[in-house]
């Protein structure tokens, strides 16, 4: 029987980024030197720290959230919005509702149930990453079953002696609605992915070029038995190691912000 010899391995999941240090490298750092002539090279924890920053700006840029979590939130009563249409803003796209309350202050007034709650969503098919899903910023009250002809209160719970008064009485009411639901993606999409290692990528480009050479430095010389030589260490106007890498990215980026914004921030309106 042949001797072997095992070794335990220490590695968790990468729950909190999109991309890891690893891909990032190897998708967008490929072909360009990460260590410097005495060793120095970036660390795992600094290009996890600069993807990390990538998605929350992301995330702020586009006003989502990319992983899956649960909001609960407090929106306005408007009337018009409720009575012509019939749904509740939410701050990010809703994938499920899972309770809409009504409050008048800090007392409850109404409960709708579950299976009344509904959102929007729509499928979209590209060649390069399949069907995409995109949710909508708002939750729809519609009531299941009716008799004779008037939709049914089979489920909502009141609480309060006048729980429609703020209807009857107000056309809008600071944090009537209480909703919480579920946001996030179940699968990050590739176009988001793509713009946050882009965005990771620029800055730890920047750092390399520091790293590598010193900050400001255009040339380098080499001297050995009396023959020098010297090498520009520029490639572009702007003076930049990587700055051709750098340009193009950002360029990408304008274009690709674009597209992300009309696709998953859309158009967001309060009709007062």
């Amino acid at each position: 029987m042949p001797n072997t010899l095992t070794r335990p391995i220490r590695y968790n999941t990468n729950l909190d980024i999109v991309i890891n240090p690893q891909e990032l490298i190897r998708l967008y750092l490929h072909g360009l030197p990460l260590c410097s002539p005495n060793g120095v090279e970036l660390s795992n924890e600094l290009i996890k720290q600069k993807i990390i920053a990538s998605q929350r700006q992301l995330e702020n840029s586009l006003n989502i959230k990319l992983f899956l979590q649960i909001r609960r939130e407090n929106t306005a009563f408007i009337r018009t919005e409720y009575n012509s249409w019939g749904y509740v803003n939410t701050s990010f796209p809703v994938l499920a509702p899972l309770k809409l309350e009504g409050y008048i202050n800090l007392t409850k007034q109404i409960t709708y149930p579950r299976h009344w709650l509904s959102v929007r969503k729509e499928f979209t098919t590209t060649h390069m990453h399949g069907d995409d899903e995109i949710y909508h910023r708002h939750v729809y009250l519609v009531p299941s079953g009716n008799q004779a002809g008037r939709p049914s209160d089979q489920g909502v719970i009141f609480n309060g002696i006048t729980p429609y008064a703020g209807f009857l009485g107000h056309s809008y009411i600071p944090n009537y609605w209480m909703t919480t639901y579920l946001t996030g993606f179940y699968v990050v999409p590739q176009d988001i992915i793509d713009v946050i290692g882009k965005m990771a990528a620029i800055e730890l480009l920047a750092i390399l070029g520091d790293i590598i050479y010193q900050p400001g430095a255009t040339n380098s010389s080499v001297s050995l038995d009396g023959v020098s030589q010297s090498v520009g260490l520029t490639r572009s106007s702007s003076g930049g190691l990587f700055d051709g890498r750098i340009k193009l990215y950002t360029q990408e980026l304008k274009d690709s912000m674009e597209i992300l914004k009309n696709k998953y921030k859309g158009v967001t309106f309060n009709v007062l």
